[in-house]
């Protein structure tokens, strides 16, 4: 009923009998009545309407907060976001604040989700400029950003504004945002992350998993490896299964063999079904910034770290750093999954076969795997169309 309830989409693959994907879009309802009563007075600026930042609005005006946006760059513009929202749920407060210091007017928490952070430092310059910056209030840093100049920044809105920092990365990307069920990777005063507490009831807004990692700066180290990790796997899944189809063999079976195996990983077992495999290569990450986060854990290793086996190889992270650069420098704005594209064509092969359509058959203990991860509250209603 307009006006009662709250609406998300997300969508649902299955296989049909003739072996063709099917997808089923889901109407996830927020009955308005069962908003928190306590997150009503809260007002949030939020900083940064790109394709997370967007959904992380849309999470907390969902939630109840009273959202104040402000973009950092074009397509997405804060005017748009809030439109959008306000057209899609019926009573969320969230309007376009113009510029950042009437974003952090009077805010009790300011979230950022910027691309870098460099952008992230002239916001904070701004904010503390404009003087509207709230003693006692709380910045909870959600971009990718660099630990050291977290620290800065920490350092600087402590002695300039009175705030406390919590750098809080995300993993899960914008679905996972849309589902709230991202894993928030803190960094901060604990103290300032206490059950029900502010801070941490806008985390568990968008977050199925929030983890303390340590002080401000490691939740940022712990993203940078983390995404690290996710290009080294990428690289090396794509070339494996590359060389097996060479070999013969059929690309989603053996994927169904290696995610019951010890090989498996999150690549194996997600972004290969739901986004390579079936050939859009649509996760919502661009190349430019999986580079950007993997040569950030890079420069944290040790300068003088020596090669394996006093080869004249770059070892470990520094190869999948320089193999993501390349691949960022020719197409920045792609999406990281494409890696796998670079290695098809690389090696003369089609992982995705010649349907370029996922047998998931072959991949369904995986599929149920991945389903598991899968968050819905109670309060949730649902109803299905194709």
């Amino acid at each position: 009923q307009a006006g009662t309830h709250n609406r998300v989409l997300s969508r649902r693959r299955s296989l049909t009998s003739d072996g063709h994907v099917r997808y089923q879009h889901t109407l996830i309802v927020f009955p308005t009545s069962r908003l928190q009563t306590n997150t009503m007075s809260k007002k949030i600026a939020i900083i940064g309407t790109g394709q997370m930042g967007s959904v992380l609005a849309t999470r907390l005006a969902c939630a109840g907060f009273d959202c104040k946006l402000v973009g950092t760059a074009p397509p997405m513009t804060a005017a748009v976001v809030a439109k959008k929202i306000q057209a899609e749920f019926a009573g969320s407060r969230v309007s376009d604040a113009g510029s950042v210091g009437n974003a952090v007017k009077g805010a009790d928490i300011v979230l950022s989700c910027l691309p870098n952070s460099n952008i992230l430092k002239e916001v904070v310059k701004s904010a503390v400029v404009s003087g509207n910056l709230t003693p006692g209030a709380a910045w909870l840093d959600a971009t990718s950003g660099n630990p050291s100049d977290s620290r800065d920044i920490a350092d600087q809105l402590s002695r300039q504004g009175g705030l406390k920092f919590v750098d809080c990365a995300v993993s899960g990307g914008p679905a996972g945002a849309a589902k709230g069920i991202l894993t928030s990777m803190v960094g901060g005063d604990k103290t300032a992350l206490s059950a029900g507490s502010l801070p941490m009831e806008v985390l568990k807004s968008f977050s199925k998993k929030v983890v303390h990692v340590g002080p401000v700066g490691s939740g940022h180290a712990v993203k940078a490896m983390n995404n690290a990790m996710l290009a080294s796997n990428l690289w090396a899944t794509s070339e494996a299964l590359a060389v097996l189809v060479k070999m013969g063999a059929d690309p989603a079976v053996a994927l169904s063999a290696i995610n019951a195996s010890s090989g498996r990983n999150w690549v194996s077992m997600q972004r290969f079904p739901d986004n390579i495999l079936t050939g859009k290569f649509d996760y919502g990450f661009a190349m430019k910034l999986l580079a950007k986060d993997i040569n950030t854990a890079v420069g944290m290793l040790p300068k003088d770290q020596q090669p394996l086996m006093n080869s004249e190889n770059i070892p470990y992270l520094r190869y999948a750093a320089q193999l993501t650069s390349e691949a960022a420098a020719r197409e920045p704005d792609a999406d990281h999954t494409e890696i796998a594209r670079i290695v098809e064509n690389n090696m003369g092969v089609s992982i995705r076969g010649d349907s370029n359509i996922c047998n998931l058959d072959a991949m369904s203990g995986n599929v149920k795997a991945f389903e598991g991860t899968r968050y819905l509250t109670p309060e949730i209603k649902m109803c299905v169309f194709d």
